[in-house]
């Protein structure tokens, strides 16, 4: 909690219970032989309760975070989300971001 690279942000309603949380990470590449310089804020999890969904708050915290990143002049927002989560999927785009890669995988028995 005291990393000033890993900023946690939440949401509280008017009873002061925490009703949604960002965490997101400052992801710097500078200077580096394979890679351009970068200055990316990566949301590491946005969660809301069940019971406030749909209520803005997840919309509010990510808002939150776009501005943090303008004000920090990042590049851009970075997150993943688990193939087959289609609500989060969804949120995510409304909030304007578009799909960057695709991460496979083979499991070995």
């Amino acid at each position: 909690m005291q990393d000033n690279s890993r900023p946690i942000f939440v949401h509280e309603n008017d009873k002061y219970k925490v009703d949604g949380y960002i965490f997101c990470v400052y992801q710097i590449t500078k200077d580096s032989r394979s890679l351009y310089d970068r200055k990316v804020l990566y949301i590491d999890d946005l969660c809301v309760d069940e019971r406030c969904r749909g209520n803005s708050v997840g919309t509010q915290l990510y808002e939150y975070a776009v501005k943090l990143a303008k004000e920090n002049h990042f590049d851009s927002i970075t997150l993943n989300v688990w193939n087959g989560n289609d609500i989060a999927c969804r949120f995510y785009e409304k909030c304007g971001l578009q799909p960057l890669k695709m991460m496979l995988e083979q499991k070995i028995k």
